[in-house]
């Protein structure tokens, strides 16, 4: 990571491509993340969101974004914790909150087969 940094290449280093992502290809994404769950049978829906840099020195520095939210707050975040894989998202409003600027695009064909037995439990 720090060798593409160096090099010129910060395309290579993961944080620099989510920061990267355009919101119309997050809103995308979170769209047909929320359609194959509501296909199999499971209530989600696309959310705008705003992604949370992280703390230490941009604690309070946030970006647009979208995910998928979904019913049953910390029980249902509990349940994608312990999930394998575990799916780690934030509770907002008693839904859990799936930012997809935190999960790189490639990514996405592994999270509905992780999500899918968590949330029918």
């Amino acid at each position: 990571t720090l060798d593409a940094y160096l090099a010129g290449r910060p395309e290579a280093v993961p944080l620099y491509r989510l920061l990267a992502l355009p919101e119309a290809g997050l809103r995308a994404r979170a769209r047909r993340l929320a359609r194959r769950l509501r296909e199999a049978g499971l209530p989600a829906e696309a959310a705008a969101t705003r992604a949370v840099l992280g703390g230490g020195t941009t604690p309070d520095q946030t970006l647009p974004s979208w995910g998928v939210a979904l019913p049953g707050g910390d029980v249902t975040a509990a349940r994608l914790r312990k999930a394998t894989p575990a799916v780690v998202g934030r509770v907002e409003d008693d839904k859990v909150v799936l930012d997809l600027r935190a999960v790189l695009p490639e990514r996405d064909r592994r999270l509905l087969p992780a999500l899918l037995p968590a949330l029918r439990g």
